[in-house]
Order: structure tokens, then sequence, then C-alpha cells
């Protein structure tokens, strides 16, 4: 069973109603109304300008090229190390957008986290032929050696 979007039109018998495109939940004929308590099926256009995840996606964005972070003095002599996640936008121009930080380190390495991601090169994802936008959860880790 896939997903749609886009408002479904049409009736349906008992309290359902009908199909908008695709087969419609409940008795009855594909895209006809269902049965008894069927329902209508989505099938709108697909907005392929909204960021996807990677499950709706067709190919997923391909990094190419990610960069260290690198150090900050004041992380190196208080001994920070852990990890920073964020989340951001692989866009369909080619862009890292929309970072968010989901978690971050102090001394200034969310901030080399955050300028890396940055830098980040990549293919775009790909859905149904289109070039599209693609959420991703970026991970660096900081460790001293």
């Amino acid at each position: 069973m896939g997903t749609g979007n886009g408002g479904g039109m049409g009736q349906g018998e008992g309290t359902g109603m009908g199909p908008g495109r695709g087969y419609n939940v409940g008795g009855g004929d594909p895209h006809l109304g269902g049965g008894g308590a069927g329902g209508g099926g989505g099938g709108g256009d697909v907005d392929y300008t909204r960021p996807f995840r990677q499950n709706e996606v067709t190919r997923k964005a391909i990094i190419t090229f990610k960069p260290e972070p690198g150090f900050t003095e004041d992380a190196r002599k208080n001994n920070v190390t852990g990890l920073v996640r964020i989340r951001a936008v692989l866009s369909a121009s080619g862009e890292v957008t929309s970072i968010s930080v989901v978690k971050g380190l102090p001394d200034g390495l969310t901030e080399k986290a955050i300028e890396a991601a940055r830098q980040i090169k990549f293919r775009p994802a790909q859905k149904d032929g289109h070039t599209v936008s693609q959420y991703v959860v970026l991970e660096y880790n900081f460790n001293i050696y």
C-alpha cells in the first residue's frame, strides 16, 4: 500500500469516499468507490520541490566529499571528546541547507561540525527521474589521540 498526496474525490458507498487516482481501500473494483466502509485513495501530484526522507527517494544522495572539522584549542585544552549529530538537507541545487543540531558539544566543536557540513560535496538524490532534496543526519566524531 503506498502513500499519496492530494485530494481524492468521488463517491463511495456506505461511509466510504471514492478514490482520487489509485486503488481504493475496501471492496469494489479498483478506481471505483469502496463498498461498505471503503475509502478514497490519495494520488495527487508529487511535490518534487520539498525535501524527502531517505526511504522516499529512488536514489539516495551520494556524498563525494565530507571534510573533517578539526579541533578548537579550547576543546583540546579541556579534553572534550564525543559526537556531534546534525540534521540537514542535501538540496537538489547541490547546497547543504536547513542545518539543525541534534546533539552538540561544547568549546566550539558544534560550530566546527556545522562549518564542515556546509562544505560537503554530493550528488543530489533522485525521485522518479527528478533531482530532489533529501534529509540526512551527519555525524562527526571528536577524539583526541
